[in-house]
């Protein structure tokens, strides 16, 4: 892609489109990127502890991030 600037193909499209968030995965990144804990979250939201870190992986693999603060900019929280 890098060598041929300009080159539109289904498959560039693809990789370029932002991939959307579950309702869920969304409620779940805003309230860790507000600074609350797994546990806090598993509480708020009636889930197990283990269901919110799996969101949590599913939505740093598709914003691109590795943490908690990454994921609080990509977010436009203050961390």
């Amino acid at each position: 892609m890098a060598r041929c600037q300009g080159a539109a193909t289904p498959v560039i499209a693809v990789q370029n489109a932002p991939v959307p968030l579950s309702r869920r995965e969304r409620e779940v990144a805003s309230l860790v990127a507000a600074g609350q804990s797994s546990r806090a979250v598993a509480e708020q939201l009636y889930l197990s502890v283990r269901t919110v870190e799996n969101h949590l992986a599913r939505v740093y693999d598709k914003l691109g991030v590795g943490s908690r603060a990454e994921l609080a900019r990509a977010l436009g929280e203050e961390v």
